[in-house]
């Protein structure tokens, strides 16, 4: 049997960003995106749902609202860029999630 000590901190990651005004977001209100529910938490995992829609939650999953001009500073984007800023927005808490976790919330995760 494994030792508590030997347990690693894991936690899950997913992102939804869309455009507050745009018909991704309204058609999304009282809607899961398939893949994305959870009919119950399972093991000792924490689940962290980032996004940049107000009051969009998903079943067990902690919500974290990040705004658009926090992301746009973290992925260095102005506003005369002509890019696909959610994408771009996505893409920070998939692979800095964990910068976030750590030192805005006091979260520390091996994986």
């Amino acid at each position: 049997m494994e030792n508590d000590s030997n347990k690693k901190k894991i936690c899950f990651i997913t992102t939804y960003m869309a455009d507050e005004n745009s018909n991704m977001n309204n058609n999304l209100r009282g809607r899961v995106p398939k893949g994305l529910t959870l009919n119950k938490s399972f093991g000792n995992y924490d689940f962290y749902l980032f996004t940049n829609i107000k009051n969009f939650s998903l079943p067990n999953w902690t919500s974290i609202l990040l705004s658009n001009d926090f992301l746009d500073k973290q992925i260095k984007v102005n506003s005369n860029t002509k890019i696909k800023k959610n994408v771009y927005r996505s893409r920070y808490p998939k692979f800095m999630g964990w910068k976030y976790l750590k030192e805005v919330m006091n979260k520390d995760y091996d994986i």
